[in-house]
């Protein structure tokens, strides 16, 4: 059981790493290129884009708004015993908090979301999950989510 639970988890972890690696690769190269031929010759800058450093386009409040929903998921799955289902929606827990850390500006609440949704991610993974430990953990992630919304509300994209 437990090592069918480490392929089973090996094998996610692959499958999320190439479709990460494979996710828009032709597109974003070609980007680039337009956005530096469009901008006036007084704002172009020696090979630099400027625009890199900038935070990233869109509204952060739907990925704000896809996390919590997941959060929620994750806890109710957890609770109905449907362990694969909570599996799956912890691991897209953690890949909408990198989409979403993307637009915080304060570092350590950054890391802080980051860290809330990888912790509850391995509480879930876990061989036998402690289901008070699990609560915890969510519960200091949404309680996290409120700081999260206001530090987006702060600042412009």
């Amino acid at each position: 059981m437990k090592k069918a639970k480490v392929v089973l988890g090996g094998i996610a972890l692959l499958l999320s790493m190439s479709l990460a690696a494979g996710c828009g690769t032709s597109q974003p190269t070609a980007q680039p290129a337009k956005q530096a031929d469009q901008q006036p010759v007084g704002q172009q800058h020696s090979g630099h884009n400027m625009q890199t450093h900038s935070m990233p386009a869109g509204d952060p409040m739907p990925i704000l708004a896809e996390m919590e929903k997941q959060v929620a998921d994750v806890a109710a799955k957890q609770k109905a015993n449907q362990v694969a289902d909570a599996q799956k929606v912890s691991a897209q827990l953690v890949q909408t908090a990198d989409k979403l850390a993307q637009h915080i500006m304060d570092e350590g609440l950054r890391n802080k979301t980051r860290q809330s949704a990888s912790a509850i991610k391995e509480a879930v993974h876990a061989a036998k999950v402690d289901q008070t430990g699990l609560d915890a953990k969510i519960k200091e992630l949404q309680d996290l989510l409120p700081k999260v919304k206001t530090d987006l509300s702060s600042h412009s994209h």
